[in-house]
């Protein structure tokens, strides 16, 4: 050997570690038994990290090979690798038998661990950066017969960035190898957080999104805080070029010109399929994928799967560091692999690929698929994303294409109805010369308005709208144009109105025989029944359009639809099934990131949540309203008649008069006539609270004759009781119990002012939680722990922040005991908690119950009863898990709804011990009994709209889940989505499959039958299994 270099066998530096890492730690210093730990993941996963940590800690001589290109000659390898055992045994070389001329890798490997044999002593041999020699036979057939020959004193640890071609099948059949991927040293969300917190990063929002977006890469978060906030290190540069310097180094730095450019169309088309990727790239190019996924697996850190194919996607950082070097290194490719990537995606039906147009500033080819553009936009609601792609067109195009206006009015009209307004009349001055797409603008003309709140604007353009479109016969339009008419006047109060407009759209729907505006009308008369007060066929109605909008998986539509139902069930009494519906509906709403807000959602949340007795929560959603509402004056005044109600209940009656006169002030101004006779019914209840009767009756009086006016049936009931009670009127009570029994359920009028003093002793409502841990009648404190998908603990209503606990481990002990419920001995704590773990444990155990007794805020929060530690009696502790636990099957459905919806995710999550993988598993298991149990009786409670959200947490914790996947398809197919079916059949198989088992033969049979008979309870089948 010419040149050696001693620093490559002598274990670097290790630098101090930013977290612990406990679960990778025990994972690999528990297996040091086994002959091999295999680590394969990209730079940056903290491979050489942990191997210096074990090697710290392991009681073995630790023995260091820094791998490069060089060593894929055998003799170099050998020579380096004897010198570095040399390190730890100075006299290894001497024993060393001299190696015959020519010699085997088998024969050179034998010479080797035979000498090991002969010293005996406990050696770990870490060999960094393997990859580097991956390709090299002569080299891996030598440390196959290593790995086989190894003495049992001695233990070989392997890093690689990429899969090895080591012989690993025998060692995996005999449990002697521990495998860490990618999957297992990538960073969990609680070690991001930790993480960021330590690099001075205290936003913890910002350190979830970037967990999200590096998929917890822990070199990129590293790198993207060092530039970036208070944790910048001087002379580093801003975070971005931090990154980009690093990817070119590790990414773009090793890969050829022909693998820059397949590298760049992967970027752009990721997640692809091999198929897929056949129809852009040559025969040869499609060779360099799986030379690329081997040796460069940063390029491709997230494999998934569809269906019986493999789908390659790119690390997030990865694909845009990736496309922005392409679009400013190379903007020729960078529009011709854009234009070709986009043409053929669109026409594959990939409506997204029009981003890809749009970059490559392709705009005939975005015009000449135009209607294809439109109809996605309707079916799929996802106006965000494409108003986002489309303001990057540039103005020349717009002016060149006045059709172009149209598409982009279309994609901004629900989220800037001003701007959406603008396009739509630039197009039809500059002259659209397609009549179809001239019935748009007129079309798109009344959706502005209506989302601008001009209504009174609305019904006056819209008979000339009409009229031409039905000239022009563009039935679409017409339909579109009759829905916006027919929800401007169901905000003026128009019911009867708005009815007829809703039947013209069903009537178009019909002719057109298009679903999608049969859906629409369907909504449209299920908010006229539910205003006019008549709620079971609200309901109905509502139930239909939610199942054909999730079908279709139209999010915005969704949103409403489940609103809809949310505000029936509040009107039916069945207060957690609507608050159910109506927590589902805000988080399809935000995920939909809309700039405005959704108002009226708010407003039925607060509905809710104040006659489910959490009046702060209900002052949440008010207030959300209030803020969110501005430019809505309909909405507006609706949430001032909710948070005047609040503050009645509050005490606050002159606060309450306020909101309820502004309320009445916007109501009259602007006609909305409901609204109206809501804030004069507040008012009158106020007057009523003060002993003015004769004003409360002038106020229901004017109020009950709205209501009668415009149809509101449920309203007038109230008002017709509570004119009843301040009147002393046996006509109106009469009158009230009729309506009462022609609606078929009560409509009781709303509780207003402060509760009456005997209500004080009445039992407090019941917790989220159901009974506290420790039962105490007159607690001196509440402690809530969130457990299940997060670990948050409260105290009194405000959450304990992590440095409060002084440590971890005293936060563990309230932790501990709320899990074994009725106490635990000293050594059970010290058994679960400090096993193995420093020196002294019972006076570290005693330093962690004084921390935890001071966090609670008292030192009898936690008493020692015997041999045992407890909660104090006067301690109410309120844990989610135990919530759960608690439940079995055959529970009310609410309850057990409440319950599941608790349930985040894993328990305590980031922990790692034996107590919690027990607790953990046991609750999964317990969930999934549960979920069989309530799946088949939604559907008998008709209430089957909730299937797919509880039938999917059932998949997410087993995908082999019976009972649920039962459920899913036969709701599917119900529907008449057999797609949906047919692809979450196929999920199932594939996952049953790999555990070598057949599917179940109820589900086949399901399946191939298409719309089943009626047997609701079938699942009962799989839980008697």
């Amino acid at each position: 050997m010419k040149w050696f270099l001693p620093q490559k066998v002598i274990r670097p530096y290790a630098p101090a570690a930013l977290i612990e890492r406990p679960r990778l730690h025990e994972c690999v210093l528990a297996n040091l038994d086994r002959k091999l730990t295999l680590m394969v993941a990209p730079a940056g996963y903290g491979k050489s990290v942990l191997a210096l940590e074990v090697a710290k800690r392991a009681p073995y001589l630790d023995c260091w090979y820094e791998l490069d290109e060089h060593d894929a000659h055998l003799e170099t390898f050998y020579a380096y690798l004897c010198e570095a055992v040399r390190q730890r045994i100075p006299n290894f070389l001497d024993e060393l038998p001299e190696t015959p001329k020519p010699c085997t890798p088998w024969e050179l490997a034998g010479l080797f661990t035979a000498t090991l044999y002969r010293f005996g002593e406990p050696l770990l041999i870490t060999l960094s950066n393997f990859h580097r020699v991956g390709d090299a036979e002569a080299v891996t057939r030598f440390v196959d017969t290593l790995i086989t020959y190894l003495p049992p004193t001695c233990h070989l640890m392997i890093l690689s960035r990429s899969p090895t071609q080591l012989n690993l099948a025998r060692l995996v059949a005999n449990q002697e190898v521990t495998l860490l991927t990618q999957a297992q040293l990538a960073l969990s969300a609680e070690e991001s957080a930790a993480m960021a917190q330590l690099l001075g990063c205290d936003d913890a929002e910002r350190a979830e999104a970037l967990h999200a977006q590096l998929g917890g890469w822990a070199a990129g978060l590293s790198l993207l805080l060092a530039g970036a906030g208070s944790s910048r290190v001087e002379g580093a540069g801003d975070a971005e070029g931090l990154i980009h310097a690093y990817l070119e180094t590790e990414v773009l730095g090793e890969l050829s010109d022909e693998e820059r450019r397949f590298a760049f169309l992967a970027a752009l088309l990721a997640p692809f399929s091999e198929l897929e990727l056949a129809h852009y790239c040559t025969p040869e190019e499609r060779l360099l994928l799986p030379a690329l996924v081997r040796r460069h697996a940063l390029l491709f850190a997230t494999g998934k799967a569809r269906g019986a194919e493999a789908l390659y996607d790119m690390q997030p950082l990865v694909k845009s560091f990736l496309k922005e070097t392409l679009e400013h290194t190379q903007p020729e490719l960078w529009r011709e692999l854009n234009l070709k990537v986009g043409v053929g995606r669109f026409d594959a039906g990939h409506v997204e690929a029009l981003q890809n147009l749009v970059a490559a500033g392709a705009v005939g080819a975005i015009v000449e698929r135009l209607e294809g553009l439109r109809r996605a936009f309707r079916e799929s609601g996802d106006y965000s994303r494409f108003a986002l792609w489309l303001k990057r067109l540039p103005e020349a195009a717009l002016q060149d294409h006045p059709e172009l206006l149209i598409l982009m009015g279309e994609a901004l009209v629900q989220s800037d109805a001003a701007a959406a307004r603008a396009l739509y009349s630039r197009a039809l001055e500059l002259g659209v010369r397609d009549k179809r797409l001239h019935a748009a603008a007129l079309s798109g003309l009344l959706r502005a308005e209506h989302n601008l709140r001009h209504y009174r604007e609305l019904l006056a353009r819209a008979p000339e709208v009409l009229t031409e479109l039905r000239e022009l016969r563009e039935l679409r339009e017409l339909a579109f144009s009759y829905n916006s008419v027919a929800r401007a006047h169901m905000s003026l109060g128009q019911f009867s109105a708005a009815a007829r407009a809703f039947e013209m759209v069903q009537r178009v729907g019909d002719e057109l025989r298009d679903p999608y505006f049969k859906a629409l009308a369907t909504r449209g008369l299920a908010a006229h029944a539910e205003y006019t007060g008549d709620t079971q066929r609200a309901l109905l109605l509502n139930q239909q359009a939610l199942g054909f909008w999730e079908a279709c998986g139209n999010s915005y539509q969704i949103t409403g639809a489940l609103n809809s139902l949310a505000a029936c069930y509040y009107d039916l009494g069945e207060l957690e099934a609507g608050l159910s519906a109506g927590l589902r509906a805000l988080s399809l709403w935000n995920d939909l990131a809309l700039d405005e807000s959704p108002v009226l959602l708010h407003c039925t949340l607060g509905d809710l949540l104040l006659a489910l007795g959490r009046p702060e929560e209900a002052a949440r959603h008010f207030e959300a309203a209030l803020h969110g509402s501005p430019t809505d004056a309909f909405a507006h005044a609706y949430a001032l008649v909710g948070r005047g109600r609040l503050f009645s209940l509050e005490g606050g009656e002159a606060r309450a008069k306020t909101y309820a006169e502004r309320a009445l002030e916007l109501a009259l101004a602007h006609g909305f006539r409901f609204c109206e006779g809501l804030a004069r019914t507040l008012l009158a209840q106020l007057a009523a609270l003060q002993g003015a009767r004769a004003e409360a009756a002038e106020q229901l009086g004017a109020a009950e004759r709205l209501f009668a006016e415009i149809g509101a049936r449920r309203e007038l009931t109230r008002v017709l009781w509570l004119l009843s009670s301040v009147t002393e009127q046996r006509d109106a009570a009469a009158r009230a119990q009729a309506l009462e029994d022609e609606l078929g359920c009560p409509a009781r009028p709303l509780r207003c002012g402060p509760a009456e003093p005997e209500a004080a002793a009445a039992p407090a409502p019941k917790s989220a939680f159901g009974p506290s841990v420790s039962g105490a009648a007159t607690p001196r404190a509440v402690l809530e722990l969130f457990t299940c998908g997060h670990t948050d603990i409260v105290l009194n209503g405000e959450p304990v922040a992590i440095n409060d606990w002084n440590g971890r481990k005293p936060r563990d002990v309230v932790l501990f005991l709320a899990s074994v419920g009725g106490g635990a001995s000293r050594d059970e704590f010290i058994e679960a908690l400090w096993d193995d773990e420093g020196r002294d444990p019972e006076q570290q155990f005693s330093v962690a119950l004084s921390r935890a007794r001071r966090t609670l805020g008292w030192r009898e929060a936690i008493v020692r009863d015997g041999n045992l530690y407890r909660f104090s009696a006067e301690l109410h502790v309120r844990e989610d898990a135990a919530t759960l636990e608690r439940l079995r099957p055959g529970a009310p459905i609410a309850a057990l709804m409440e319950a599941l919806d608790a349930y985040r995710g894993d328990y305590l999550p980031g922990y790692y011990a034996n107590w919690v993988e027990r607790r953990r598993q046991s609750l999964q298991e317990h969930v999934l009994l549960l979920l069989a149990d309530l799946l088949p009786r939604l559907s008998e409670e008709g209430q089957r709209h909730l299937i797919p959200a509880y039938a999917k947490l059932a998949f997410k914790l087993d995908p082999c889940h019976e009972p649920s996947t039962f459920e899913l398809i036969r709701y599917h197919l119900e529907n008449r989505n057999l797609e949906q079916a047919r692809r979450h059949f196929s999920l199932y198989e594939e996952a049953i499959t790999e555990l070598g088992l057949e599917p179940s033969p109820v589900i086949v049979s399901l399946l191939s039958q298409g719309i089943p008979a009626a047997s609701p309870r079938l699942g009962e089948r799989f839980l008697d299994l």
